[in-house]
């Protein structure tokens, strides 16, 4: 009697090494490298801000709500910041009709202006919040893919959705453990946001496509420092006595690393 013998079944060896090309990426990498050098037009790459001080995060967002790329797409991000907050409508803010909130609250609802800014009052923050596009959900870093955003500006609620693997995560998480401020270099695929991550708390409105740029291996990114601040909006819904308004939202803008007394009042909210 015989027996066939695959030789790389149980192979200490062989196993290293699937061992290893899973935990790098190493497929989206070797894609992205092939690119590079053989076929460069297959990359859309987008700096944070081009020659002509045009944001990235608008000139993303240009592209995939007028159908100019689509699912599969590979990108490069150049010089983006990065925030483990994720925009709660990713992409609203760059609608025609996000903007036109935003005025109308800025025209009719303002309710006093002091040295912390614009404070609108109840009508003026629901237009922000539920047409205008501002508010961010920091959802919990416990999955094998996680969401988090790169952004030109700063401002998560502008910024590019960006599914991680895990590993990409830790080794970003390690800069801000640290309270240090990053930028990065990214290479990645565009993706539908998966829907296991649909809830409450990350809606798309006015037909926003759900895309995502997924960066699959931890050598398609890099990692550098930046002196450009984060800002994140925390939001909350809350009921009223009002019988024509029940419910209001309410939001507050969040310098990341600087008011802490803030930070440590804010929770994660499981998505």
């Amino acid at each position: 009697m015989s027996f066939e013998i695959n030789p790389f079944e149980s192979n200490p060896g062989w196993d290293l090494i699937k061992t290893l090309y899973h935990y790098y990426g190493l497929k989206d990498y070797i894609e992205f490298y092939y690119y590079d050098n053989f076929d460069e037009e297959k990359i859309l790459e987008i700096e944070a801000y081009n020659s002509d001080s045009v944001q990235g995060d608008g000139v993303f967002w240009s592209k995939v709500l007028t159908g100019q790329i689509i699912k599969g797409q590979k990108i490069r991000l150049k010089n983006f910041q990065i925030s483990p907050w994720f925009p709660r409508k990713p992409g609203q803010f760059w609608t025609y009709d996000a903007s036109e909130a935003r005025q109308f609250a800025l025209s009719r609802h303002i309710e006093k202006i002091n040295s912390s800014g614009i404070i609108f009052d109840i009508y003026g923050k629901t237009l922000m919040t539920e047409l205008g596009g501002i508010g961010c959900v920091n959802f919990n870093k416990d999955r094998d893919f996680l969401l988090i955003t790169a952004t030109a500006s700063g401002n998560t609620d502008e910024g590019i959705p960006l599914v991680c693997r895990r590993n990409v995560w830790n080794e970003i998480e390690k800069e801000f453990q640290k309270e240090r401020l990053i930028e990065v270099d990214i290479n990645g695929t565009l993706v539908n946001i998966n829907t296991e991550n649909s809830s409450y708390f990350l809606r798309s409105g006015g037909g926003v496509p759900r895309a995502a740029i997924l960066v699959n291996s931890l050598l398609n990114i890099k990692i550098k420092t930046s002196r450009l601040q984060i800002n994140v909006t925390p939001w909350t819904i809350f009921e009223t006595k009002r019988k024509e308004s029940p419910y209001g939202f309410t939001y507050k803008t969040h310098t990341l690393f600087q008011d802490t007394s803030v930070q440590n009042k804010l929770k994660k909210v499981a998505g």
